[in-house]
């Protein structure tokens, strides 16, 4: 006996989304169905002063996959577009009820919410060519774990290289030229076997696509952020599934967003998040310097200050911003104060000019 299907609320059964107009604003995918459904709210909601009372209540029950933070969140986006107006109502048949009114622009009013069906052959033919691009993207995928796997061997026979090297020195050499002699050599293993544990945390293939199946489902379904300072982006860049059930990025200080099509930028990101499950649901606030996060940045970084170099022991937090501790040339510890982000406002990125000006 076949599923009986989830009753859909009568007024969101049909929401036509216009993509020119979605392109035009540069909206998301989220705020183009609110778009929609305030669109088709004018066939059906009374109005006070050409204000339609539309609660967060009645949005929720009508657009239940969207949330409450990311509902406020697009009406807010939509108004400083002037696509549409809020402003509170009162209505009487509510016992004077003060509540939420929205009315639709003249600028808004350019929505195309006329319904187009395509035939039966475009459907076919847009999901063949959908089928091919995914293969390819599969293929790349496969391609890309293969070479990785090559880098693995490759690392191993150097390791083995090196320490058979080491063994030969400690036998023709006295302890003290050992140590002169070799010590480059330590070095280098030691580079050698943090990559080799890098790579042997590439995880299965299988063991990720699961990984990501489930990021889909429960971010598809919240349109809430995954996470934010993945490694090779921007620290502050978002990263989002849209409504295509693809992975997209949102860049907060500018209002960017687009949807990641690269295959292999997508499964850098993706093995990136399976090797940090601790980043997952996380948005980490890079508005404010945090001398725990930017120690590990930048500890060991060569800067002259006043002309005289130094090396970055530590950076501690402080009221006013950070504090980065130096190491001079003597190995005597030089506190000074970042100064030049304490009044920006955007300390985060001031402190990491600061250091890209400092650098030798």
């Amino acid at each position: 006996m076949s599923a009986v299907p989830k009753k859909q609320p009568q007024r969101t059964r049909v929401l036509v989304k216009d993509l020119i107009f979605q392109e035009t604003y540069r909206l998301t995918d989220t705020q183009v169905d609110i778009m929609s459904y305030i669109f088709n709210a004018l066939t059906w909601a009374k109005t006070v002063m050409g204000y339609m009372p539309l609660t967060t209540k009645k949005f929720r029950g009508d657009l239940p996959q969207i949330g409450e933070k990311t509902l406020e969140a697009s009406l807010l986006v939509l108004k400083k577009m002037e696509l549409i107006e809020v402003d509170t109502i009162v209505m009487v048949n509510w016992h004077n009820a003060r509540v939420r009114g929205i009315k639709i622009t003249p600028k808004g009013m350019k929505y195309n919410s006329s319904f187009y069906s395509p035939n039966s052959q475009e459907v076919i033919e847009n999901l063949e060519k959908e089928l091919h691009r995914v293969t390819n993207e599969l293929k790349e995928i496969k391609i890309s774990q293969e070479n990785q796997e090559v880098q693995v061997q490759e690392v191993q026979v150097q390791e083995v290289q090196v320490e058979e090297y080491i063994q030969e020195e400690r036998i023709e050499q006295t302890e003290q030229v050992k140590i002169v002699d070799i010590k480059p050599e330590i070095v280098e293993i030691k580079v050698q076997e943090v990559k080799v544990e890098e790579i042997k945390e590439l995880p299965k293939e299988e063991d990720l696509q699961t990984f990501i199946d489930n990021i889909k489902i429960e971010f598809g379904r919240t349109s809430d952020a995954i996470c934010n300072g993945a490694n090779g982006w921007l620290e502050e860049v978002e990263f989002y599934i849209n409504s295509y059930n693809k992975l997209m990025v949102v860049v907060p200080s500018s209002g960017n967003q687009y949807q990641l099509n690269d295959p292999i930028e997508i499964n850098k990101f993706w093995k990136w998040l399976f090797n940090n499950q601790d980043k997952v649901g996380i948005l980490q606030d890079f508005s404010k310097l945090d001398g725990e996060i930017l120690t590990p940045k930048y500890k060991n970084i060569e800067i002259r200050v006043n002309d005289r170099d130094y090396i970055i022991e530590n950076i501690i937090t402080t009221e006013n911003g950070v504090k980065i501790m130096l190491l001079d040339e003597n190995d005597n510890i030089i506190p000074i104060e970042d100064n030049n982000s304490n009044n920006q406002e955007y300390p985060y990125h001031a402190f990491h000019d600061l250091i890209d000006y400092l650098k030798i």
